[in-house]
């Protein structure tokens, strides 16, 4: 009998947590790392205050990291994102397994206040209060992976993980610079411009294929005292997300997204070259 793959990543998750792998020691992005998005112009709700967005939550990935934090005694997977609070709320609070993983989603624990979760808005509050942790503005952006930023705006627990997802090679190389006990790990292929996420008619439906695999050869090796950046490459499968459907207000939107975002970027445009970038 086959055992589906979703029940193999949480076995796998719990057995590397037995071999060592403290689920407190790994921080993972969302967008394109965790779940794929996407939204419709024309199937917007009319006359709302608000825009609906349906997030593919990648279901082995997710098995992957709820069994390692089932293996650590329930201690969640740290979360560092460029995206917002409310939108990842929303999100657990359609996929009990995810919001146990990342310990989010529930009354008392929501993202933007919870001190294991770096966001957006986590970002900004770290500029303001430590500018001199930019590096050259002409090399990051709003989405960059900065070290110094998420114990800067009071998230210790973020800075002190040592392994991080991410679909981008350069927030990879920006995480294990200067940290020769860090490793990244590259999701190869995952990226993808937002714009892309965005169609006129239908919203778009990713091809089935999983990183997870991939990703747990990469924390065994870690494991084994590898270090630094390594790929996770995507395999073929079946039923590869668990689709759902989020409205969000346009006023908590700006509030945690866009003005953020905004300042962010007059942060970074207006800050000198660092010597040392």
């Amino acid at each position: 009998m086959n055992v589906p793959l979703v029940d193999t990543m949480r076995a796998t998750g719990r057995r590397l947590a037995e071999q060592g792998l403290k689920s407190c020691d790994v921080v993972t992005d969302l967008d394109e790392t965790v779940w794929d998005w996407s939204t419709s112009i024309l199937g917007q709700p009319l006359f709302a205050f608000a825009h609906v967005e349906w997030i593919h939550v990648r279901r082995h990935m997710t098995a992957l990291l709820a069994g390692i934090v089932e293996g650590s005694e329930d201690i969640p997977v740290r979360v560092w994102t460029a995206g917002y609070g409310y939108r990842v709320d929303r999100v657990c609070d359609q996929i009990p397994e995810l919001a146990r993983a990342l310990c989010l989603g529930t009354p008392n624990q929501r993202a933007e206040a919870a001190l294991h979760c770096c966001t957006r808005v986590s970002f900004l509050n770290g500029l303001i209060e430590h500018p001199e942790i930019l590096r050259d503005g002409k090399t990051v952006r709003v989405s960059s992976k900065i070290p110094g930023i998420p114990a800067a705006s009071g998230r210790p627990q973020v800075e002190a993980a040592r392994i991080l997802l991410d679909d981008r090679r350069e927030n990879c190389e920006l995480f294990v610079a200067g940290y020769p006990d860090r490793m990244a790990i590259h999701l190869v292929g995952a990226q993808r411009k937002w714009t892309s996420s965005v169609r006129k008619l239908r919203p778009w439906i990713p091809i089935d294929r999983t990183w997870a695999p991939s990703v747990a050869r990469a924390f065994s090796t870690f494991l084994s005292g590898a270090r630094g950046v390594v790929e996770a490459h995507p395999d073929a499968c079946n039923e590869a997300y668990q689709t759902v459907r989020i409205r969000l207000p346009h006023t908590v939107a700006y509030r945690e997204w866009i003005g953020p975002g905004r300042r962010i970027r007059h942060l970074l445009a207006h800050h000198p070259p660092s010597s040392n970038a």
